[in-house]
């Protein structure tokens, strides 16, 4: 396998009201305008290299901040290819059989945003990591963001040419690719856990579950969507690898999976990708022999009638509050009534 190292410079706008607005009614934050892209092969030799400027189409004024980072300016873009046409060259300079490999688990998701505002084709970016997380657990770095100034100076790796270039990140990052067991870091990059036998019950539809599974690591909802790892299915009884027979997609973060294992018959698999704390996923996986899918549902419990407190001034809605202001009024009305100069 070979390993695209993957960055990219974005455009913004100056406000969110000021933002053009998603299918999904989001605002959209960030408009590519460079792509960079070293080539990483499986010995980690840098073998190529890719950048394109991309001319934006929705924020042509480039914020402030984006020209004082990049030292891009309006002018220069203006000249560049379109997103589709620097998503092409993209696409084929990437060939087949790749990973991307990125230094946050921002770049991605922007990518596929961007390709998907201009209705083109994302089916060709699949696996991707954070290598910032590979790094972290290979270094002891602990568990937040660190820059890539922080990990070329920890691995010793001299940086000469100025950061916020789309292909001068792409090889600061392939050249701590170079320092790192990558390989490694991708086998361990996720970790998949089973509930042990005696702790599988029943759903809440009273079908009893074969096996349950979960596969989880610092990802986001497009990334799981797009690991292959998530989506190999096994034999609840012997461990075999199971290929899909059908596919129902139930929602838009679930599905349900027919499959069939030689020796022990079809199951059903109810696969759910949840969200996690601080933004992260994973994918969980139900197993059912086909006997217990296809049993009728139970039915659902009787709803419970919920008691009605009483309030502490032992009348419903008549507490101390209610009496106290009650008492108020009644002063009120008092004084309103007495006769003028008496005390």
């Amino acid at each position: 396998m070979q390993y695209i190292v993957l960055d990219l410079e974005w455009n913004q706008p100056y406000s969110k009201e000021r933002a053009v607005r998603l299918a999904s009614g989001r605002p959209l934050m960030s408009e590519i305008i460079q792509i960079g892209a070293v080539r990483v092969d499986g010995d980690k030799q840098i073998r190529d290299h890719f950048l394109s400027a991309v001319a934006p189409r929705f924020y042509r004024e480039l914020h402030y901040k984006v020209r004082q980072l990049t030292g891009l300016s309006g002018r220069q873009l203006k000249k560049g290819p379109s997103l589709r046409e620097a998503a092409e060259a993209l696409r084929a300079w990437c060939g087949e059989d790749f990973a991307f490999v990125t230094w946050s688990n921002m770049d991605i998701p922007i990518l596929l945003e961007n390709l998907q505002l201009h209705g083109l084709d994302s089916s060709w970016v699949g696996a991707w990591y954070d290598l910032q997380q590979i790094f972290n657990a290979q270094t002891g770095s602990g568990s937040g963001q660190k820059s890539l100034s922080f990990a070329l100076e920890q691995l010793q790796l001299p940086m000469d040419a100025p950061f916020h270039d789309a292909l001068n990140d792409a090889y600061a990052t392939a050249r701590i690719c170079q320092k790192l067991d990558i390989e490694r870091g991708i086998r361990e990059y996720y970790t998949r856990s089973f509930l042990p036998e005696n702790q599988l019950h029943q759903d809440a539809l009273g079908h009893q579950m074969s096996a349950y599974m979960t596969f989880s690591g610092p990802a986001t909802r497009e990334q799981l969507m797009r690991e292959p790892s998530a989506r190999l299915l096994f034999c609840p009884v012997c461990g075999r690898e199971l290929e899909p027979e059908s596919c129902e997609q139930t929602s838009e973060d679930a599905s349900n999976v027919w499959t069939a294992c030689p020796e022990h018959g079809r199951f059903l698999f109810k696969v759910r990708l949840k969200s996690m704390k601080r933004s992260q996923w994973c994918v969980a996986v139900a197993a059912y022999t086909e006997e217990e899918a296809l049993k009728p549902d139970a039915p659902p419990p009787p709803k419970k009638r919920r008691r009605r407190r009483r309030s502490r001034g032992g009348k419903r809605g008549r507490g101390r509050g209610a009496k106290k202001v009650e008492r108020a009024a009644e002063k009120a009305a008092e004084r309103a009534v007495s006769p003028e100069g008496e005390s």
